[in-house]
C-alpha cells in the first residue's frame, strides 16, 4: 500500500491539473445543476480477474454518463491522478479518505466505489457512494447474478441505475431490470442471466406502516377463480369488504406488461399528469427512496398526499392529507393500495384497494395503460 502524500503537497503536485479541471468544469457552466461524478477502480474480490473489475468500472462509468443529473469525471483523468501518485490497478487505496482526497484533486463532488467478487457462479458486485465534502457514505447497494462473465454489464447497469435514481432519476432501475431479464441473445441455459431483484432497503419507519397499510388487502374475501376468469377475458375483477367500519373496494387487472414495468408506472411519481385523467401537475413537497409527500392539480381542486413505497415486493401506499383544499370541503379523505404480481414474464396483475373517497378503479385503468406503453 503506498503512502498518502499530504492534500496540500498533492494540491501543489496538481495545481496545474486542477487548473484545466476548473476551465473544463466552466466551460459545462450551463449544466450547472450537474453534480460532478468520479468512479474509483472497483476491486477485483477473490478468484474475480482484475481486468473484468476495470471493465465493471468502464461500464459503470459508460452507464453513469448516460444521466442527464451527473457530470462524469473521464477515466483517464482519475487514471492520470492515480500515476502521479504512483498507484495503479493492483495497489489502490483502500481507505474512504484516500479515495476523497483523490476525489478532490479532480474535481469531484461525489465518488462512486465498489466491489466484484464471486461466490460459486454467483456473482455479487456492491457499490458506494460517498459524498467529497464529509467523507461520508450516501448510499450504498448490492446486485448479484447467476451469469457467465460476459453477461456482467446488466449488473453493472442494475448498479449505476441506482445511483441515478438517487440523483432523482425515476424509473430506470425498472426499466433495466426488464432489460435484464431477458437480455437479446442471451443464452436460454444455467448461464443465462437471471438477476436477484436488490434495492435500498425501506426505513424501519417505513416498513412499520406498510405491514399496517397491508390491511387493506387483507379484508376482503377474494375468489381466485372468479378473479383468474376475468384477468383472462382481459376484464376488471372486483370484490367489496370492510375495514373495521370503512369500506373497502378491491380490483384486479391483467396489464400486458412485465412486473417491471408495472411498477415503474406506479413509482413514476413526477409524469403523473402524462397519463392520468384530470391531473394538471404535479409537486414533490418531500422526497426519499421509500416515501414522497405530492401535490397534484387537478381540474376541480388541489390535493396532497403521501406515498410509501416498498420497491422489494412491489407495494405502494396512498393517503390523502388533511391540509388539501377538498378537505375544507369537509370530505373525509381516502387510503389507496396498490401491488403488482407477476403472472408470467411478459404480464403482471395490478392489484388496487381503496377506502374512502376517490376512483382508484380510473387509477387502475391509467397505470395499465401505462405500463403497456412501456412495453411497447
Amino acid at each position: 500500500m503506498p503512502t498518502f502524500k499530504s492534500q496540500s503537497s498533492l494540491l501543489c503536485g496538481f495545481s496545474g491539473l486542477i487548473l484545466i479541471l476548473v476551465g473544463i468544469l466552466g466551460a459545462a457552466a450551463p449544466a450547472a445543476e450537474k453534480t460532478s461524478v468520479a468512479v474509483y477502480p472497483f476491486k477485483a474480490v477473490g478468484t474475480v480477474d482484475k481486468s473484468v473489475a476495470a471493465t465493471i468500472t468502464s461500464l459503470v462509468n459508460y452507464e453513469l454518463t448516460q444521466s442527464p443529473k451527473l457530470l462524469v469525471i473521464k477515466e483517464d483523468m482519475l487514471q492520470e491522478v492515480m500515476k502521479r501518485q504512483a498507484m495503479n490497478i493492483s495497489d489502490l487505496c483502500d481507505s474512504t479518505m484516500c479515495q476523497v482526497e483523490i476525489g478532490k484533486l479532480v474535481a469531484a463532488q461525489k465518488m462512486v466505489n465498489g466491489e466484484l467478487s464471486k461466490l460459486g457462479n454467483r456473482y455479487i458486485m456492491t457499490v458506494n457512494l460517498v459524498d467529497i465534502q464529509t467523507g461520508t457514505v450516501e448510499m450504498s447497494g448490492k446486485e448479484q447474478c447467476t451469469c457467465t462473465e460476459d453477461q456482467l454489464d446488466q449488473l453493472a447497469a442494475l448498479a449505476s441505475a441506482k445511483i441515478r435514481e438517487h440523483f432523482g432519476e425515476t424509473g430506470i432501475y425498472a426499466r433495466k431490470a426488464a432489460q435484464a431479464s431477458a437480455p437479446s441473445g442471451a443464452p436460454q441455459s444455467s448461464g443465462s442471466y437471471r438477476p436477484t431483484r436488490s434495492v435500498e432497503a425501506i426505513s424501519a419507519e417505513t416498513a412499520a406502516k406498510i405491514r399496517r397499510f397491508e390491511k387493506i388487502f387483507q379484508s376482503v374475501n377474494v375468489d381466485s377463480a372468479a378473479e383468474s376468469s376475468a384477468l383472462e377475458r382481459g376484464g376488471v375483477y372486483s370484490v367489496k369488504g370492510k375495514s373495521g367500519d370503512k369500506n373497502v373496494a378491491y380490483f384486479s387487472t391483467a396489464v400486458e406488461a412485465p412486473a417491471s414495468l408495472a411498477w415503474e408506472a406506479i413509482t413514476d411519481v413526477e409524469n403523473y399528469c402524462e397519463f392520468m385523467p384530470g391531473c394538471l401537475s404535479v409537486n414533490i413537497l418531500e422526497r426519499t427512496s421509500d416515501h414522497v409527500v405530492i401535490q397534484k392539480m387537478g381540474n376541480m381542486k388541489t390535493s396532497n398526499h403521501e406515498l410509501f413505497f416498498d420497491h422489494s415486493i412491489m407495494e405502494m401506499f396512498c393517503k390523502d392529507l388533511d391540509n388539501t383544499l377538498t378537505a375544507g370541503l369537509g370530505v373525509a379523505g381516502g387510503f389507496r393500495g396498490y401491488k403488482i404480481e407477476a403472472l408470467t414474464d411478459d404480464r403482471s396483475k395490478l392489484i388496487a384497494a381503496q377506502e374512502g373517497r376517490g376512483n382508484v378503479q380510473d387509477d387502475l385503468k391509467a397505470f395499465k395503460k401505462r405500463a403497456e406503453a412501456l412495453a411497447r
